[in-house]
């Protein structure tokens, strides 16, 4: 409750800044058309803020999670495989993302 009425403050915010119109739970085609209007310090900014992010994710925190996992498992003596399969998963996802990427890139 508390989570939602900060995010509908901060997206007040957000839009009184900006000068525009962004809906409490936006779609994807709104998230990208919003990007799209940003200049080019602010593309250049988030594009560093998002490969940080997905550095710490597929280098620091995923592989603790794992670890985290693997303990859990030795503790209890039950694998916790929707777990695995969870971070599996989303760390699968960046790293196909990544490849797309690298392959767009020199093509």
């Amino acid at each position: 409750m508390i989570a939602a009425v900060f995010q509908s403050y901060i997206l007040k915010v957000y839009n009184r800044i900006r000068d525009i119109k962004m809906p409490l739970v936006p779609t994807l085609k709104e998230l990208k058309h919003n990007v799209m209007q940003m200049d080019e310090a602010e593309l250049e900014t988030n594009y560093k803020m998002s490969f940080d992010i997905v550095m710490n994710l597929s280098g620091a925190i995923l592989p603790a999670i794992y670890l985290i996992l693997f303990f859990w498992s030795f503790i209890t003596q039950e694998v916790e495989l929707t777990g695995i399969l969870v971070a599996t998963s989303i760390h699968l996802y960046i790293m196909i993302k990544s490849f797309k990427m690298t392959r767009e890139y020199y093509k």
